[in-house]
């Protein structure tokens, strides 16, 4: 077979015009960007990611909550060296808008976490409550809340990593991250189902993790500052998303529940016999 010419570039050949064409890669920059941007403000889509082959709209939606709750504590993180001489006359109403706004995001998040069952959906919901607890705590003004938020999102991070680790292997021997197609397929997988239910009791703030800890501070100071109630949010919330984590975790690894109907098939309809197959020729 005779060599390819030196003067040919790679990727010139039957697959490299493939792709090409596939990816537009053979048009003009000007005409790759407009196309760029037609798909964004049109279709609202990202595209599909070169490294992991999902559409990058997912990959930031799942994400983005992470990124989020590191804004909101490098915000607090400055607050009173920035803002707190500004905000002084209208603190009460600062905490009171931003407890509200913690207790609608963190209740939205638990309850959406437990419709998926796309798995990173589900965590990506769950960081959403967990967003809203933070918020919570980040509304008490006091350092001490504060301390105990920095120990709670470092402990929630950690825990939450473990949680997509283990997303990732799932989806690398069973080809999809929907608990329903992965049913009782992670019994072959001990020690990451391990890891998941351990992660997922972290994310309850149960004892002896550090969210527990952190939770407990800000409980403290919430108690301290005449919010009393605060702990009864955080019991729900944390329960909710954990409980919906917890209940994928029983679907992949033990293969709990009933199997989804197929679709196109309503409940409880069977297929009718055809005229002529019942009885004997």
């Amino acid at each position: 077979m005779a060599a390819q010419p030196a003067e040919e570039p790679v990727g010139a050949g039957e697959l490299g015009r493939y792709v090409a064409e596939r990816l537009h890669l053979d048009e003009p920059v000007y005409q790759q960007y407009g196309r760029f941007l037609k798909q964004l403000v049109w279709e609202q889509s990202l595209g599909q990611s070169f490294a992991n082959r999902q559409d990058v709209n997912d990959i930031v939606k799942t994400h983005f909550p992470t990124s989020v709750e590191l804004g909101l504590y490098a915000v607090a993180r400055i607050y009173w060296t920035s803002f707190a001489e500004v905000f002084a006359p209208h603190e009460d109403a600062l905490r009171t808008i931003l407890l509200a706004a913690g207790i609608c995001t963190g209740l939205v998040g638990a309850l959406m976490a437990l419709r998926q069952t796309n798995v990173k959906r589900l965590l990506a919901f769950a960081t959403i409550a967990h967003i809203g607890l933070f918020l919570m705590g980040i509304a008490l003004l006091s350092p001490d809340a504060l301390g105990g938020v920095g120990i709670w999102l470092l402990a929630d991070g950690l825990a939450r990593g473990a949680l997509f680790m283990v997303v990732g292997i799932l989806a690398h021997e069973g080809g999809s991250v929907d608990d329903d197609d992965l049913r009782g397929r992670g019994r072959k997988l001990p020690v990451a189902g391990l890891i998941f239910g351990v992660a997922a009791l972290a994310l309850a703030t149960l004892p002896p993790f550090g969210t527990f800890l952190g939770k407990a501070l800000v409980e403290e100071a919430a108690v301290k500052a005449g919010h009393g109630w605060v702990p009864a949010v955080f019991l729900v919330v944390s329960g909710l998303a954990a409980g919906a984590i917890l209940k994928s975790a029983a679907v992949i690894f033990l293969g709990w529940g009933p199997a989804r109907e197929a679709e196109g098939r309503e409940d409880g309809e069977e297929e009718e016999p055809e005229a002529g197959e019942e009885g004997g020729e």
